[in-house]
Order: C-alpha cells, then sequence, then structure tokens
C-alpha cells in the first residue's frame, strides 16, 4: 500500500512504543519483559478488516499503518520488526514490519496488527473512520 508523506496537523496519534526484552530464567527458558523506547506522534491508517480461521474458529483481524517522524530518540531496526509492539489509546498492536516511506528516510511506515487479532465474531463491530471524526460506539475503537 503506497502511503503519502504527513503533512502539519496529520501526525496527531501519540503512541507508546516498545521493543520485547527477553531475559533468561534460571530453567532453560526466558523471562519476557516489554522495555519502552519513545512516545511518537503518528498518522494512522486503517486497513479493512478481515476475517481468518485459527484453530477451527473464525477470528476477525484489524490491521493498522502508523507513520512516524523519523530521527526520533530511538532507533528502529527494520530485521527486528517482530520484536516491537505499539501501544495506542489503550489497543496493543504487534508490529507486523517496518519501511523508509519516502528515499531521505524522513518518516518510517509502521505495519501493524491488533494484538492477538481478535476482535470480536461480528465484522460490523469495526466503526472506526479516521477521515470522519471519533466514533463513541461501546464496542468501538477509538482513534
Amino acid at each position: 500500500m503506497s502511503q503519502k508523506i504527513p503533512v502539519t496537523g496529520e501526525l496527531q496519534h501519540k503512541l507508546l512504543l516498545e521493543v520485547e526484552e527477553r531475559t533468561p530464567d534460571d530453567q532453560g527458558g526466558f523471562a519476557t519483559t516489554w522495555v519502552q523506547l519513545g512516545t511518537p506522534w503518528a498518522k494512522a491508517v486503517v486497513a479493512t478488516p478481515a476475517q481468518r480461521l485459527y484453530h477451527g474458529k473464525v477470528e476477525n483481524t484489524m490491521d493498522i499503518i502508523f507513520i512516524i517522524r523519523a530521527g526520533q530518540r530511538f532507533q528502529l531496526n527494520e530485521q527486528l520488526s517482530d520484536q516491537y509492539r505499539i501501544t495506542h489509546r489503550g489497543h496493543r498492536f504487534r508490529v507486523k514490519g517496518l519501511e523508509p516511506l519516502d528515499y531521505n528516510k524522513n518518516f518510517l511506515v509502521i505495519y501493524c496488527q491488533m494484538w492477538g487479532a481478535t476482535v470480536a465474531s461480528n465484522l460490523s463491530m469495526f466503526t472506526i473512520g479516521l477521515n470522519d471524526g471519533v466514533h463513541d460506539h461501546d464496542n468501538s475503537i477509538q482513534f
């Protein structure tokens, strides 16, 4: 999906960006903790909700694209994208991939999926509309 460089005022969604840190648990495994990298402002672009069959059950997934300004106080490694997560207004998103938006690498595109990838059994629940304002439905995701 081709994205445009954000204009003034479009970076209006504050994110919490974290990286996974694994430490040995003295039993041959590891414990996972999440370390905060930063709180960048982003443009949010919601992709179309989709359904999938997972363990014999139909689940709904929600993909979203966040675009942040590069040159933050932290650096993101495109090869380690699966070790990042984003929290936005109480919802957790796993990072599926990263790429620069433009040749000069002024902006970074972060492809995400809602954490756990299950939202509800009814796609009509998705009332997200970034272009037409905030929705106040009980089961909706508010931006």
